[in-house]
């Protein structure tokens, strides 16, 4: 990575209605759905305090990003608060430069830095990546489908083990 560039957390609801076309825009490189469809899952899906982790080059263009949310699970009858990460993506020409690893370095320090617990959902092609960022996956029991595909957890920086019993309480990221 040599050359500059600007990485900044916004929350939600500070988000310029720009930028957030440039993210959608980013993730359909990614994901094939229309920009439509991405913001309706962003009107249901993101509240006003969850974090678009967004990294531009030097000419303002948006190149990778992720969004951070807060959600309250419950672990064996306990509830706590944890960090969702979800849509990590790079733009199609940037790949390969290690700025998806960038960003979860970000992510990671951001978990340590507030005292928070990181969850993540995956396919079985990423599981390795974040495995290497020193994230931690749980067993299959954890496994869920999403869209009719088999999704992962994967934890950062958290006591939850293979054995416990984990309720999404406020919803997915």
């Amino acid at each position: 990575m040599s050359e500059q560039y600007n990485i900044s957390l916004i929350n939600h609801s500070q988000i310029s209605a720009n930028l957030l076309e440039m993210i959608i825009r980013l993730k359909m490189e990614s994901w094939n759905y229309s920009i439509g469809e991405n913001q309706e899952w962003i009107k249901k899906n993101l509240k006003p305090f969850d974090k678009h982790l967004i990294l531009c080059d030097q000419k303002g263009m948006v190149i990778a990003y992720s969004n951070l949310v807060l959600r309250e699970i419950d672990v064996e009858g306990q509830s706590i608060d944890i960090l969702g990460v979800g849509n990590l993506c790079v733009s199609n020409e940037m790949k390969r430069q290690g700025l998806g690893r960038f960003l979860m370095s970000f992510v990671n320090f951001y978990i340590i830095k507030n005292r928070m617990q990181g969850f993540l959902f995956c396919k079985d092609h990423l599981v390795s990546f974040y495995e290497q960022m020193g994230w931690k996956k749980l067993n299959s029991f954890f496994t869920f489908e999403m869209n009719n595909i088999s999704h992962n957890v994967l934890v950062y920086n958290s006591f939850i083990t293979d054995h416990e019993s984990v309720d999404f309480k406020t919803g997915l990221f």
